[in-house]
């Protein structure tokens, strides 16, 4: 019996073990077939974590759409027009070739062909806070809108309505708004600057842009009047001591012609003469050429008319800057990136929430902080 009850123990541990193994090779076949069901399963977009996340913050779809509308509607309340005109400086001599020469007699030497600044330079003179500030100072008057009779008057501070204590203040604030308005490029090749400014009104960009070509203009004059009012000066002075040399040499040869009245008889006295007669041209010459570059400085000081010359007038060259489609499309990619960063600050301090707890506590804590120093700031 004992043997018997013990061979029936050994089968069913027998049975037992088999019974065991079956279920392990079960097992591992499942699992087998699960490892394989996953491996065959198709991958995901790559997009679909950001379609996912975007999802779960619904709210952020709409900025975009939001931001469009608003492009819309900034660019149908505040419209901008800009003008634009063209001119180019008129090649001027420095200092007259005449005057030059007569300079070089006199022993100085000077150049002779000068030319008006560079396109660079009046580009940068545009941009100066003089010219800016003139600009700004001056009174404009406009319709409101076309076909109105309604109008607009008021200086370019005024109308912008510049801000400041005192008037110095708001004169440099506009000269600020007007300097990202006005833009000038310059064309070394060609010899010109574009001018071209944006303003809210198309009558007022019109009259800012025609403002600076008679600012640039009466530069010009007022340069060459100070020029012509040196070169006055010292041909004055010049102009006296050639007269009194060619006075001199003509009382010279006067009084050697009285004192040698043969002179065919001497070689000598003839050489001499002619010496005396050379210095008699050379004076007149001098004087001459003093006096008619002194003449001309005198002109050049009360002459008024332009320097420049405009290839195209503002007048007729106003269009709209930014259109209500442009202003949307802005607005819609503007929106786009704001939801964007919008989203995946969300999905962070989600994730920050959800695996350091101590982490965020402490953010939360910090953020609380600042905005209670920055309400106690504003409201003390």
């Amino acid at each position: 019996m004992n043997v018997e009850k013990w061979s029936g123990t050994e089968d069913a541990a027998s049975t037992g073990l088999a019974a065991q193994s079956r279920v392990s090779g079960t097992r591992s076949a499942t699992g087998e077939l699960s490892s394989g069901i996953a491996t065959d399963q198709p991958t995901r977009p790559m997009l679909y974590p950001v379609v996912s996340a975007a999802l779960r913050h619904p709210r952020m779809l709409v900025l975009p759409f939001f931001f469009a509308v608003l492009g819309v509607l900034y660019a149908t309340v505040f419209p901008r027009y800009r003008a634009t005109s063209v001119f180019a400086a008129d090649a001027s001599s420095a200092i007259p070739s005449s005057l030059a020469g007569a300079a070089a007699n006199l022993g100085i030497s000077i150049p002779a062909e000068g030319s008006s600044e560079s396109p660079d330079f009046y580009a940068s003179l545009l941009d100066s806070r003089d010219i800016l500030a003139e600009a700004a100072a001056t009174s404009f008057a406009f319709p409101k809108n076309e076909g109105s009779t309604d109008s607009v008057v008021g200086t370019y501070v005024d109308i912008v309505r510049a801000r400041g204590a005192t008037p110095e203040d708001r004169l440099q604030a506009a000269v600020t708004h007007l300097d990202k308005a006005v833009t000038a490029v310059s064309d070394l090749r060609a010899g010109t600057v574009t001018i071209e400014i944006v303003a809210p009104w198309p009558d007022l960009a019109e009259q800012m842009n025609r403002r600076l070509l008679d600012l640039v203009d009466s530069f010009n004059i007022a340069k060459r009047r100070t020029r012509a009012s040196a070169e006055r000066s010292f041909l004055e002075a010049r102009v006296d001591s050639a007269r009194v040399g060619l006075d001199a040499a003509e009382v010279n040869l006067q009084d050697f012609l009285e004192n040698n009245r043969t002179l065919d008889s001497s070689a000598r006295l003839r050489m001499k003469a002619a010496r005396l007669q050379r210095a008699i041209d050379l004076a007149r010459d001098l004087y001459t050429t003093l006096r008619s570059s002194y003449e001309r400085a005198r002109l050049d000081e009360v002459r008024n008319t332009p320097v420049i010359t405009i290839l195209e007038h503002p007048d007729g060259s106003v269009k709209r800057v930014g259109g209500r489609l442009l202003s949307g499309a802005v607005g819609l990619v503007a929106g786009a990136v704001v939801a964007f960063v919008g989203i995946v600050l969300f999905e962070a301090t989600a994730r920050l929430r959800q695996d350091d707890p101590v982490t965020f506590a402490l953010l939360q804590g910090t953020r609380r902080r600042l905005l209670g120093a920055i309400r106690r700031r504003r409201a003390g």
